[in-house]
């Protein structure tokens, strides 16, 4: 087992350093220390903003904030790094100081006393050249790689650069995900919701990255990711970083009516607005999972906090071990994702002190859309037949889609 992190790194947003990490016994520490007023200064992160001068400190692994930059513990992300790294329990410190040049967002992480002896390893599979192996940092469960497009292939980023598409790989455990994914972000989209653009591709013109057994017939979901453009990278932070919660909370401590009023103060009325839209789709397409970590705040001009467009909507509903699951927070007190009502929907209004009218009137325009839009989305139906019957069948009997409601 190798000896624990141990030194400093500095943390840059952009190519400003903004703080510093500690590591000792296992553990960490960070010192934020840009200086708020200066003309020049963007936001890093709102608890940072909040508490600037607080050590922010865990007695084993990361700070939450740094740990929720991570691919999460289990992911197919995460196995791979461990065996190309031949270290089956990779730490949290250490696999941020290996990913650190392309975390997600604008900051970046860069040794400056750690020791490489037992940390800083090269990849052991002899296939891989360290020099070029490019490292990057994606949150989630599902096997996953960031892209570059290169006519009609893709290929993985080379040194010095930055993926501009996600790409997620089937998952064993949940069919036809990558179908699901790419019909429920476009059903989204119908709704008026702001969603990145999206494709699926044959497995064949993605880049062999994880040793998963796929049929040569599988598809690929491709995202565009809304915190690279171009060469220019936009910082974002997820709810779980600005509630400060380690990853392993990332479900727990919170309601979307908390979650709302949250975003009317950090981001203004059009996020609201968007945040409502996204809750009416959440809702009418089953998608139950919709925890901290699936919805961002993204700094466009470095400093202005927007809701990040929409990403990770599926269906789970669809999927027989998911079927009864609840909300994973309650909406207006209702947890139940197929009673959830204009009265839910007033409940948050309430919650957010805003008017109850203006909620009631987006949630009727954006569940009309939907159900417009899903006429077009049900013509795929070759993609995920059975995902398909069971949105009909939600369709036409959810409290929010009926032919009387309002």
């Amino acid at each position: 087992m190798r000896e624990p992190v141990t030194g400093r790194a500095a943390v840059l947003l952009q190519d400003r350093q903004v703080g510093e990490l500690s590591f000792a016994k296992g553990g960490s520490t960070f010192e934020y220390t840009d200086d708020l007023s200066d003309r020049d200064h963007e936001v890093l992160g709102q608890v940072f903003e909040e508490r600037p001068r607080h050590r922010f400190a865990n007695p084993v692994g990361l700070p939450h904030w740094f740990a929720n930059l991570l691919p999460e513990q289990g992911s197919g992300l995460r196995r791979y790094y461990a065996a190309q790294f031949g270290d089956r329990h990779l730490d949290d410190a250490r696999l941020l100081l290996m990913l650190g040049a392309d975390l997600p967002g604008a900051v970046s992480v860069r040794a400056v006393d750690v020791p490489e002896k037992g940390v800083l390893l090269p990849p052991i599979k002899p296939e891989v050249d360290g020099t070029g192996l490019h490292l990057s940092a994606l949150a989630g469960a599902q096997p996953k790689m960031s892209l570059v497009r290169s006519g009609e292939r893709f290929t993985l980023p080379g040194k010095g650069q930055t993926g501009e598409l996600i790409a997620k790989l089937p998952d064993r455990a949940f069919d036809r995900l990558c179908e699901n994914e790419y019909l429920m972000m476009r059903w989204a989209a119908t709704g008026g919701l702001d969603v990145p653009e999206v494709e699926l591709r044959p497995v064949s013109r993605v880049p062999r990255l994880f040793d998963t057994v796929l049929d040569e017939d599988a598809m690929v979901y491709l995202v565009q990711r809304f915190d690279r453009l171009g060469a220019r990278r936009v910082h974002i932070e997820d709810l779980a970083q600005v509630a400060d919660q380690p990853p392993a909370l990332r479900d727990r401590n919170a309601t979307y009516d908390g979650i709302g009023a949250l975003v009317l103060a950090l981001a203004g009325d059009s996020a609201f607005d968007e945040y409502i839209r996204r809750l009416v789709a959440m809702v009418l397409m089953g998608n139950t999972d919709a925890h901290l970590k699936n919805w961002s705040l993204r700094y466009a001009d470095g400093r202005t906090p927007e809701l990040s467009p929409a990403y990770d909507l599926v269906c789970s509903s669809v999927y027989r071990s998911l079927r009864h699951a609840p909300l994973t927070f309650a909406l207006g007190g209702e947890r139940i994702s197929t009673r959830v009502d204009l009265d839910s929907f007033a409940r948050l209004a309430d919650t957010a002190e805003v008017g109850a009218d203006r909620v009631r009137d987006l949630v009727l325009e954006t569940s009309a859309r939907l159900v417009d839009g899903w006429q077009s989305i049900r013509m795929e139906r070759k993609l995920f037949p059975s995902l398909i019957e069971h949105i009909d069948q939600l369709l036409a009997r959810h409290p929010l889609s009926r032919p009387s409601f309002g």
